[in-house]
């Protein structure tokens, strides 16, 4: 028996490049499409539409079947998806560190299970910069849809079986969204942009509009707008998309009420129907039309190419367009080589096509967790780097965190009594208080080493993570945690001032003048000595991955015990001009840089057994730590003997 017929239209599938094409350049670039991201909301709504349209056809001719629908949508959905996976997988394996892998497994069962968008909400921020280097961070919004997909046909089920108005279950299911997204916003951000029940409703919008308009044609009323009305309707939801485009940043709250323009400007153009200005003349253009056919497998192509180009470049990556470039070639020869033939597998075909489907996705799931199970399958690399890229360091209890040095859900009184050792301040003693962010942290466990061999000296500790000891310049907490140090300054009247930060973050090289005013204050509270220790070596993502890089490009046998990267140059540059700076200033200055580094490159281990130097892209590991306060003079800090 025959599927019942509904009209195929062109700028639907328009609509497509009009959602596709922005998010790829945002991703690409966020300068040159800020508010790119909003294009999911447009592909939530084509999606409601067109998935709500089949299904009440089929319900109303009497030829719905769960097993079809679904056996239809593994046939779209999975072919396309398994090869991305497929490929990401194998590039992870060439390309990843064991951490970095076996996140990619956990992501690769999650997404062929279809939670992604779970795991991603216990995991990161969307619009952070570490979900810059997962692979399958664009996959929560493909577990959104399926997860509707799964839902949404039940309730109608349901609801024919209830003798329940439709209608009364869309209107109430679409105001609890609603309202859930707009609340939950100012709650959990992270939660409300990844999980369906605050999405339900950009999906179910597109499911009304389908719904009405086939009861408005059992009506006898024209299903679409006329006239010169539907070309300026077509008009002004264009419009509020590109404004949406153009002035959204991934800074603002989202989606909460930002969702609604482009979600109601893409429910307007659907609405307005194929004859609107907009849809006739830009929507069903040839090449439109053509990108939103190529819209999914160009979703899925581009964002793990631009990751994996990530990780491999030793410097940021500056071109991502090779690789938006590489997956357009990609998503062309998906569509026409795998993606059109599978659509023809029909009749009795389809359910065989489907069971493989969802077997290759099966052990697509089960790949994932063997990659968890085998710890990211180290073995795969060279034996002698294989100690070093599973090396962890645990920086909670030598930093002292949450109770000395405090994170962004710390507060002031979260700052323990034994941040100040006992005996600090006394005349017999030296007394060095230690502050500034997490770069000043990793400073304390050499401290510690230190004070074990000399017991004159006593130690204070008062850090806060991303806010350098700068009096003039920070705002909100950094503003509150700096007032509240110096004031323990002038109350404890420490002999030295250690000031340590990510100074080339916190400093504008043309202008030094907040470390002045900052020096000049703590002189004049009656600091007799402070020492600005200067910024370290930052390496390419992570010390490990430049190791790895290195060895593998170079064909090393041996871990070098230097290397230099590009991004060392910058630092350098500032540390050269700091010094200079600081040589006409009462301060001591401590090169942290000529410690760490001379002619052949960056310390990337120390101590027997040899330690990473670094545990990530700058912080130090308990040894280099002791390395670097050992290396400076004892006359800088105010010691003499033991």
């Amino acid at each position: 028996m025959a599927l019942p017929h509904h009209t195929y239209r062109r700028d639907i599938d328009g609509m497509r490049a009009l959602a596709v094409m922005p998010a790829v350049v945002f991703h690409a670039s966020v300068r040159a499409m800020p508010g790119g991201f909003a294009g999911v909301e447009i592909f939530f709504v084509i999606s409601g539409y067109l998935i709500t349209q089949i299904l009440l056809h089929e319900m109303d001719a009497g030829l719905f079947s769960f097993r079809q629908f679904y056996f239809r949508r593994c046939r779209r959905i999975l072919p396309a998806l398994l090869l991305v996976m497929v490929v990401s997988l194998i590039l992870g394996w060439f390309i990843m560190l064991p951490d970095e892998f076996i996140q990619l497994g956990k992501h690769i069962t999650a997404s062929a299970l279809f939670y992604q968008n779970i795991i991603l909400w216990h995991e990161v921020n969307y619009f952070d910069t570490a979900g810059g280097l997962k692979p399958l961070l664009h996959l929560w919004s493909l577990s959104v849809e399926e997860q509707y997909y799964m839902i949404w046909p039940l309730l109608i089920v349901w609801t024919r079986r209830s003798h329940l108005r439709l209608k009364h279950v869309i209107i109430a299911l679409l105001s609890v969204s609603v309202v859930l997204n707009l609340v939950m916003i100012y709650i959990d951000s992270i939660a409300t942009f990844y999980l369906i029940h605050t999405r339900f409703w950009e999906l179910l919008i597109g499911s009304a509009l389908a719904w009405y308009e086939q009861n408005r044609h059992k009506s006898g009323l024209p299903i679409h707008a006329t006239g010169k009305s539907a070309h300026v309707v077509s008009l002004a939801a264009l419009t509020v998309i590109i404004l949406c485009y153009l002035f959204y940043t991934g800074e603002n709250l989202y989606p909460g009420w930002r969702a609604l323009p482009p979600t109601l400007a893409a429910l307007a153009l659907i609405a307005v129907g194929p004859r609107a200005v907009v849809n006739r003349y830009l929507l069903g253009n040839p090449l439109m039309v053509f990108i939103g056919l190529i819209s999914y497998p160009l979703y899925l192509w581009h964002w793990p190419l631009i990751v994996f180009s990530r990780l491999v470049e030793s410097v940021e990556f500056s071109h991502p367009w090779r690789a938006v470039a590489i997956a357009a070639v990609l998503s062309v020869m998906t569509y026409l080589f795998l993606e059109r033939p599978m659509r023809r597998k029909s009749g009795p075909a389809l359910p065989r096509v489907a069971f493989t489907l969802m077997i290759l996705l099966a052990v697509m799931a089960a790949c994932g967790l063997a990659v968890q199970a085998r710890s990211g399958f180290s073995g795969r690399f060279p034996s002698q780097l294989q100690t070093m890229l599973t090396y962890t360091y645990d920086e909670t209890i030598p930093y002292r965190y949450h109770h000395c040095f405090l994170d962004d859900l710390d507060t002031l009184n979260d700052y323990r009594g034994d941040c100040v050792d006992e005996g600090f301040g006394a005349a017999d003693k030296v007394s060095v208080l230690l502050w500034g962010d997490s770069h000043a942290a990793h400073l304390y466990p050499g401290l510690a080493v230190l004070k074990s061999g000399y017991p004159k000296l006593k130690l204070a500790q008062f850090n806060r993570s991303s806010c350098p000891p700068l009096l003039e310049g920070q705002t909100g907490d950094c503003e509150a945690a700096n007032r509240y140090v110096l004031q323990r300054i002038k109350v404890l009247k420490p002999n030295t001032v250690i000031l340590a930060a990510r100074w080339l973050s916190a400093l504008n090289a043309q202008s030094f003048s907040p470390l002045d005013d900052t020096i000049q204050t703590l002189k004049e509270s009656g600091v007799k000595r402070v020492v600005v220790i200067g910024p370290l070596p930052r390496w390419h993502k992570s010390l490990m991955r430049d190791l790895y890089r290195h060895m593998i490009l170079h064909h090393a046998e041996v871990v070098p015990a230097r290397l230099s990267v590009a991004d060392h140059k910058p630092i350098h540059t500032f540390d050269t001009l700091l010094k200079d700076h600081l040589a006409h200033q009462p301060v001591a200055y401590v090169s942290a840089y000529d410690i760490a580094c001379n002619d052949e490159g960056c310390l990337t281990q120390i101590g027997q057994p040899p330690e990473l130097f670094s545990y990530d892209y700058g912080h130090l590991t308990g040894v280099a730590s002791a390395f670097v306060i050992q290396s400076i003079p004892l006359s800088v800090l105010g010691l003499g003997t033991p």
